[in-house]
């Protein structure tokens, strides 16, 4: 993602179909959006692209869910999004 101005998605894949409709209607409304499956380029180490890019992004959407709540890898992400200080948005998904 080439510029700065764009909000970070942590979401369990287990979530993915309804985060993608999430994502599609951020987008709509003219929200950049930094999303894994899309914006991490193959062939570069997964973990150092999403500590990049919610160091670089203006704030953190946190997809809440019975699954991401027992996710490592979102738990990571929000703990690297408070270690940079980033605003996290809670967004509770129906179960």
């Amino acid at each position: 993602m080439g510029d700065n101005n764009y909000v970070f998605i942590s979401y369990s894949r287990k979530n993915e179909d309804v985060v993608k409709k999430i994502v599609d209607e951020l987008e709509s409304a003219g929200q950049n959006v930094f999303i894994d499956y899309r914006d991490i380029p193959p062939g570069t180490v997964f973990a150092n692209e999403i500590v990049n890019a919610i160091e670089k992004a203006t704030c953190c959407v946190l997809m809440l869910s019975h699954e991401s709540n027992n996710s490592n890898m979102v738990l990571n992400e929000v703990n690297s999004a408070v270690n940079h200080d980033k605003m996290i948005i809670p967004l509770k998904l129906n179960s």
